[in-house]
């Protein structure tokens, strides 16, 4: 199986390269491996670009390229890049809490293993109301203008009793796995 054109694209701009050398596929080999922890064979990478003939890569292959991406998994890599050229869509996978009534609740998943719940309580504005792992704490305020599904979680201001500690990011390297909304 030779990777999408637009995955391939993603995978040249990580490396800032063209992949037109073995020596940088050399590279990124050891490059996915330091951003991972697991290592993909230059001659697996050099069949997913097709310059060495066809096979079917193993399930464990495809989700060390979906991880080096970004993304929590390969299924979520794939539903992220379908359709880039163009498409029109209902369901993106992501909401928007400023355009979410205030009282609006919602579950967020995220990796590694965390699970949150906030709810909006003006303008995009949410209030941690559960929490299990990382950093954040009950009670804190987050401004959150995003959630996507395969996205990092992203806050543009985290308030902690009362002060503006900066911003916030989580599930830099998988995203977020899921979200629910709670009327």
């Amino acid at each position: 199986m030779k990777l999408d054109s637009y995955i391939q694209k993603l995978i040249r701009e990580r490396m800032a390269c063209d992949l037109s050398r073995p020596s940088q596929f050399d590279a990124l080999a050891l490059d996915m491996e330091a951003r991972t922890g697991e290592r993909i064979g230059v001659n697996t990478l050099k069949r997913l670009f097709g310059i060495l003939p066809e096979v079917k890569p193993t399930e464990s292959t495809l989700q060390i390229v979906a991880r080096y991406l970004g993304y929590g998994s390969w299924r979520l890599l794939v539903k992220a890049v379908e359709g880039k050229n163009s498409k029109i869509d209902e369901d993106s996978g992501a909401i928007y809490p400023p355009d979410l009534p205030v009282g609006t609740c919602i579950t967020i998943d995220y990796e590694p293993r965390r699970h949150i719940e906030i709810k909006v309580v003006m303008n995009g504005l949410c209030q941690v109301l559960q929490v299990s792992g990382g950093k954040l704490m009950v009670g804190d305020f987050l401004d959150v203008p995003m959630v996507m599904v395969g996205q990092p979680f992203i806050a543009k201001h985290l308030i902690r009793q009362g002060e503006d500690i900066g911003s916030y990011k989580g599930g830099i390297e998988g995203g977020v796995t899921a979200f629910f909304i709670h009327l």
